[in-house]
Order: C-alpha cells, then sequence, then structure tokens
C-alpha cells in the first residue's frame, strides 16, 4: 500500500509534465518491444500464505509485499487470518508459536509483531482492537 501511495505520486507528476508534450507532439512514442517483454503470473492463495517456519525477514517482506490486497494470510483454528502491517524482532522463539499475550508469532531468527490484523469476513483493525475480541493462548500453534 505505502509504494502504491508512492508511485501513484510520481506517476501523477509524470503525466501532467508529459501530457503537454504529447498534445503538442513534441514527444516521440515507441512501441514496446515484444521480444523484451516479461509475463507475470497471477499471485496465487498459495503463494500469499505465511510460512512462520520461514526467516522473520521473508516473513515481514511478505506481509509488506502482499497488503493490503491481497493479504498474507495464516490459519489459526480453522479461521483464516491476514496480517496487514507488522514488526519485526530478532528475539528466539518457537516458529509458527504464539510467544506471547501480545500474540507475537515465532518465526526463524525472531518474531512477528502483528500491528494490523484482519480476521475472514471482518474489516482490518489495530492489534491493541483485535486483542479484546479474540481468545488465544500463549504457546499455542498457528497454521497447524
Amino acid at each position: 500500500e505505502d509504494l502504491l501511495t508512492k508511485l501513484n505520486s510520481i506517476g501523477k507528476d509524470l503525466l501532467l509534465k508529459t501530457l503537454p508534450n504529447y498534445f503538442n507532439n513534441t514527444i516521440s512514442l515507441q512501441e514496446q518491444n515484444e521480444a523484451e517483454a516479461t509475463y507475470a503470473n497471477k499471485i496465487s492463495s498459495v503463494q500469499t500464505r505465511i510460512d512462520f517456519n520461514d526467516n522473520v525477514i521473508n516473513v515481514f517482506n511478505k506481509v509488506k509485499a502482499f497488503s493490503p490486497k491481497p493479504g498474507a494470510w495464516f490459519m489459526f483454528r480453522n479461521e483464516r487470518i491476514k496480517i496487514i502491517k507488522c514488526q519485526t524482532s530478532t528475539i528466539n522463539c518457537m516458529p509458527s508459536v504464539i510467544a506471547n499475550n501480545e500474540f507475537h508469532i515465532g518465526c526463524e531468527g525472531g518474531l512477528i509483531k502483528p500491528r494490523i490484523i484482519q480476521r475472514e469476513g471482518k474489516i482490518p483493525m489495530g492489534i491493541g482492537e483485535f486483542l479484546k475480541g479474540f481468545k488465544f493462548s500463549v504457546g499455542q500453534k498457528v497454521n497447524a
């Protein structure tokens, strides 16, 4: 989402600079070289699933890459939960295990600290609001 906002701003500025030259025929257009074009496959649900056995930096980057849509997600008690924003810590803990009452989740080499989370069928919410109505126990496994 942060990248989208930044690129929208850059694109808007570029468009405002370029359109007058386009309408005045002072720029020349070039066709895309199809031999150099690449195709990006559709992102699948399997690719967006979080594997907390992975390195904490890889998990953090997956959350950033897929937020807010389609969203990086994991399963907890048969419910799909998306992490929209998070932070990391290098505290050692068990991967795929809820480490504390703040719903921090262990990864290889650290833990993920969700900041904005979204339960299936609900709107995204801050972790404080989420914790008020979500029951779990420290030590429970996610994606189990």
